[in-house]
């Protein structure tokens, strides 16, 4: 199905020009490849009785048409009030348009129009702005725990991570880090599966790599099943990799230094708990029930590249089929 677009300035400008030539409107439609009825059209609208097409005459009276034009309002106040009410669950303007479009298209808004009520609503003293997703540049320095000589013993490097975890290939392959609190002692630790993009993730009072392995095994092992690679930073608080390749009979890698991208997943969803958590926040004046009500609303947020699922429903979907195969 085409889609109809306007002419442009320059249409108007040959238009006028085949015009003078003396072209009729069949042949200038073909010169163009437009129908003959928006040629006709066209002429018909922006030429005066006394005088004949004129490219500039025609753009600014076009100009005039639109700037007098009323936009269509929607308001529909029970949409509206779900728009409202998944604003303030940090979902984004996308999101909110994916999901509203499947459940009923006839209903559908652009982000663009939430955007526009967003700064509407702020300008008359409202706070759905403050819901809002806020970028964030560096989420956290590791201070002085990065090198490029990594000191990490026994470190496998990211080159030799199948090429399967790289595509996203299967379910199980975990990004791991750590997000430092202001007091540069507590600090939260991150756990996502590249699939579906499900977060797991708890606070410690403690950098020390111990502590750090012991919640890492902790909180996968309820998918052990579902745990074949994790890949972490160069941090030293991973030191003890291999405690953790071996209670979970997983693979460990590493990026490389200074490569966040090399994680991207992991990375990206930190930024999603800087919403909650900025960088000014001690993780020891937070609760866990805190924690995990932000975890939660990550988990629950409809994704794009999952048609609009969420990471949970993916992942406990692919889990779920994965054990109906194995059964056979």
């Amino acid at each position: 199905m085409k889609h109809y677009r306007q002419l442009s300035l320059k249409e108007r400008y040959q238009i006028d020009a085949l015009n003078e030539m003396g072209l009729n409107q069949s042949a200038i439609a073909k010169r163009l490849n437009r129908s003959r009825s928006t040629i006709f059209r066209e002429m018909k609208r922006n030429t005066l009785a006394s005088q004949a097409y004129r490219s500039g005459m025609a753009q600014n009276a076009c100009n005039a048409r639109r700037k007098q034009a009323h936009k269509a309002k929607f308001n529909n106040q029970s949409i509206i009030n779900w728009i409202r009410r998944m604003l303030r669950q940090q979902w984004s303007p996308e999101q909110i348009v994916g999901v509203l479009g499947q459940s009923d298209p006839s209903r559908a808004v652009s982000h663009e129009w939430i955007y526009r009520y967003v700064r509407k609503d702020r300008a008359n003293g409202g706070r759905l702005y403050t819901h809002l997703r806020q970028s964030h540049k560096g989420l956290r320095k590791r201070y002085g725990s990065r090198t490029v000589q990594s000191t990490i013993p026994n470190r496998v490097d990211i080159q030799y991570r199948p090429d399967c975890v790289t595509q996203r290939a299967r379910l199980g392959d975990w990004e791991g880090d750590t997000i430092i609190g202001a007091d540069l002692k507590s600090v939260l630790v991150t756990l996502v599966e590249r699939k579906s993009g499900l977060l797991r993730c708890t606070k410690l009072k403690s950098r020390h790599s111990r502590a750090i392995a012991q919640t890492i095994v902790r909180l996968l092992r309820p998918f052990k099943n579902h745990v074949h690679t994790i890949t972490f930073d160069n941090g030293t608080e991973f030191g003890r990799h291999q405690h953790i390749s071996q209670s979970l009979n997983a693979d460990i890698y590493f990026a490389k230094p200074y490569c966040s991208w090399q994680r991207g997943s992991n990375e990206n969803t930190n930024g999603l708990l800087r919403q909650y958590f900025p960088k000014k926040t001690n993780f020891n004046d937070i609760s866990e029930k805190t924690l995990h009500r932000a975890v939660g609303k990550i988990n629950h947020r409809p994704r794009k590249r999952h048609g609009y699922k969420s990471p949970l429903e993916v992942f406990y979907q692919l889990k779920n089929q994965d054990s109906i195969c194995c059964s056979y």
